[in-house]
C-alpha cells in the first residue's frame, strides 16, 4: 500500500493542527473566564422603564387614583413626578381623573 503513506501523513498533520487549534481555542476560554464580568449599567431607558412600573404597580393599589405627590410620597422617593405621570397620561398608561390625581388606563 504505497499510498497509504501519504495519506497517513496527511492525515497526522491534519490531527495535528486540529489539536493545536483546539488547545488555542481553550486558552483564549481561559484568559477569557479570567476576565472581570461588568455588569450591565441601568441606562436612561431602563431607569425610566423601571420608574413607570414602580408607579404602575402603586396605583393599580389605589384605584381611586393618586396625586404625583402623594405617588412620590407612597414610593419614598425625592424625584418630582409631575412630568412622569402627564407623559404616561400622554402614552396611554395612565388616565387623569381629575386636576391632579391619576388611575391606570
Amino acid at each position: 500500500m504505497p499510498q497509504a503513506t501519504p495519506l497517513l501523513l496527511l492525515l497526522e498533520r491534519l490531527t495535528r493542527a486540529v489539536e493545536a487549534l483546539a488547545q488555542g481555542l481553550h486558552q483564549q476560554r481561559v484568559s477569557l473566564s479570567q476576565v472581570p464580568q461588568e455588569t450591565p449599567q441601568e441606562t436612561p431607558q431602563s431607569s425610566r422603564e423601571a420608574m413607570r412600573q414602580r408607579i404602575l404597580t402603586l396605583l393599580r393599589e389605589h384605584p381611586e387614583g393618586l396625586s404625583p405627590a402623594q405617588t412620590r410620597d407612597q414610593l419614598g422617593i425625592d424625584r418630582d413626578l409631575n412630568n412622569t405621570m402627564h407623559a404616561m397620561a400622554r402614552d396611554g398608561l395612565l388616565r387623569r381623573v381629575e386636576r391632579g390625581r391619576y388611575i391606570v388606563a
